[in-house]
């Protein structure tokens, strides 16, 4: 497997299978590639998400992309039984996955989910199969049994896994798969979550209307699972000192923008500004500007929001619901809550409108240090470099 490089390395093809090319991704794509011993490749399945502003389909410096043609596209629903919200999800099935793989004779697949590995069912085998996971047991709960006996199944096809959170290595041994994983995360570039100056800072502040002492910066799309109306209820209680020095900016858009637009109205919420759809580097500079980044979703993998906002030197509020909340160290750079226990919401916004906010943005950029994609990248290189040397 591989090929040797003058150190006698290996050296080896690496192919990202990913639903679409997220600009997140195309840095640790980059950073990946940057080993010698590395060749990336990228196949995506779509162009472009009208739900991604800004999300299309490019030519990657230093990698190698491929967009696939032949598809069918199933879309469909999922309810939580348990707490009634829905969700809209689609799967790209594209016959020309295997023949690109045939093509390009990878060592190495990182696929992004299940319907990918059952694609790839069938083939001669000449490279290793990962999985990445950001699954949890909360968003199992929406499946059907015979689509979580199908998840199952295909998962076990794969050689190894890399789980993103805690919450993810649950849900495979709660699958019955003990590994072998590569433990790895969602990563970001700290230096673009820090491109602004303070004068350019103060500049937007005005220019975004930030001019409350508190403004709390909520990035998600306006979807049932967001649990944005149900922190609304919350927010809508605090008393008059919290609503005076408190904005509240949502970027973002989906099927709730109306409902949301309605209830602020209705209650009278002033301090609760609808943004809409900002592009990569607008939530950036939105996250520099702000004070506290919240997140209070009833469902979240392992939501890269909370690591862009630490990035950014913000503290964190999010929820028991979201795989990224094993970021926030509780007191120290944030808080987690139950969206669905009102006064347990009210109780840590009233905990941060008392709390030294430059103490906790110093704990999350400490602790975001971490994750930066130069760091991650290079620990799943020297990892899947292991893995293809322990074949030779």
């Amino acid at each position: 497997m591989g090929n040797l490089s003058e150190k006698g390395i290996v050296m080896i093809k690496v192919v990202y299978v990913v639903p679409i090319i997220a600009p997140y991704a195309i840095p640790r794509y980059q950073e990946l590639a940057k080993n010698k011993d590395i060749e990336v490749h990228v196949i995506a399945e779509r162009d472009t998400n009208a739900e991604r502003a800004g999300w299309h389909f490019q030519n990657i410096e230093g990698v190698k992309t491929y967009l696939l043609q032949g598809k069918i596209t199933k879309s469909f629903e999922i309810k939580n039984r348990k707490d009634g919200y829905k969700m809209q999800k689609s799967r790209v099935f594209s016959t020309e996955l295997r023949k690109k793989i045939k093509e390009i004779e990878p060592d190495v697949i990182l696929a992004c989910n299940s319907t990918q590995l059952m694609l790839l069912l069938g083939q001669k085998r000449t490279y290793k199969l990962g999985v990445v996971v950001e699954d949890t047991l909360r968003a199992a709960e929406g499946r059907s049994t015979v689509d979580a006996f199908i998840k199952k199944m295909m998962l076990k096809t794969a050689d190894f896994y890399l789980p993103f959170s805690d919450d993810a290595v649950a849900f495979l041994e709660a699958n019955g798969i003990k590994g072998p994983f590569i433990r790895s995360t969602w990563s970001m570039d700290v230096d673009f979550f820090r491109d602004l100056s303070q004068a350019e800072i103060e500049k937007k502040k005005i220019e975004y209307g930030m001019i409350k002492k508190c403004n709390y910066v909520l990035v998600a799309g306006l979807i049932p699972r967001k649990g944005i109306l149900q922190f609304l209820e919350a927010w809508k209680e605090m008393k008059i000192e919290f609503q005076r020095d408190s904005d509240l900016f949502i970027l973002g858009d989906g099927i709730l923008k109306n409902d949301i637009c309605r209830y602020t109205i209705e209650n009278g919420l002033k301090n609760v500004k609808l943004v809409g759809n900002k592009s990569y580097e607008e939530v950036s500079h939105y996250l520099q500007c702000g004070d506290v980044f919240v997140l209070p979703t009833l469902e979240d993998l392992c939501s890269l929001s909370v690591l862009e906002a630490m990035a950014a030197k913000k503290p964190v509020l999010t929820t028991v619901y979201n795989g990224a909340r094993q970021f926030v160290e509780e007191g120290r750079n944030g808080y987690i809550f139950d969206t669905l226990n009102k006064p347990e919401v009210i109780k840590v916004l009233e905990t941060m409108y008392q709390t030294d906010l430059e103490s906790m943005s110093a704990a999350s950029e400490e602790i975001v240090e971490n994750y930066s994609t130069k760091k991650v990248m290079e620990n799943l290189a020297q990892e899947l470099l292991k893995m293809c040397s322990a074949e030779q």
